[in-house]
């Protein structure tokens, strides 16, 4: 979980996000332990970021293609 903490510290959100998902996803059962809740909030943390970025990307303009002309 510190690797992640530190790759969302470096703006690595997708890293961060690829490397404590799938750990926690092995977990049935102790969902109710700080560090399970901890680990629950980073990925709802770095969901809500990654989510964010993407509509961002959506959102952003369209360069035109530029026109050559020959001279």
């Amino acid at each position: 979980m510190s690797l992640a903490r530190l790759w969302r510290d470096q703006g690595k959100h997708t890293e961060a996000r690829d490397l404590l998902a799938p750990v926690y996803g092995w977990f049935t059962e102790g969902f109710g332990t700080p560090v399970l809740q901890e680990a629950k909030a980073q990925l709802d943390e770095l969901s809500a970021n990654s989510k964010r970025a993407i509509e961002g990307i959506k959102s952003a303009p369209v360069n035109e293609p530029l026109l050559h002309t020959s001279a």
